[in-house]
């Protein structure tokens, strides 16, 4: 997988995908490199995080990684970041914000009869 051929992501919700971005890669949530660590048990072929040049922006990085994977293995993910209590160099992100994601998750597996 390359940066420099990213993806976009067409299998969540825009306002997903808005949320996850201002709450894992916006003023709160992972740097560029942690995201990358974060990524690569779902993409073993993760390029390393570029540290050259102009890196891509945080939340590029979130969606390129998400667009990546099928809409099930995106919300294991999603779940996973959700439960990571490890170091965030922007901090945790809010509860609330956190939890309008939870909602999201448990109303798509109901839609889909989990």
């Amino acid at each position: 997988m390359s940066f420099r051929d990213p993806r976009r992501n067409f299998k969540l919700p825009h306002e997903i995908e808005e949320l996850l971005g201002r709450t894992y890669a916006g003023n709160s949530g992972l740097s560029g490199p942690e995201l990358v660590d974060f990524f690569r048990s779902y993409i073993p072929d993760l390029e390393p995080y570029p540290r050259e040049g102009a890196p891509p922006e945080r939340y590029e990085i979130l969606v390129d990684c998400l667009a990546r994977l099928d809409l099930e293995e995106q919300k294991r993910a999603i779940r996973e970041l959700l439960e990571y209590d490890g170091p965030m160099k922007h901090g945790q992100p809010r509860g609330a914000d956190k939890a309008r994601i939870r909602e999201w998750l448990r109303e798509s597996d109901k839609r889909i009869g989990f």
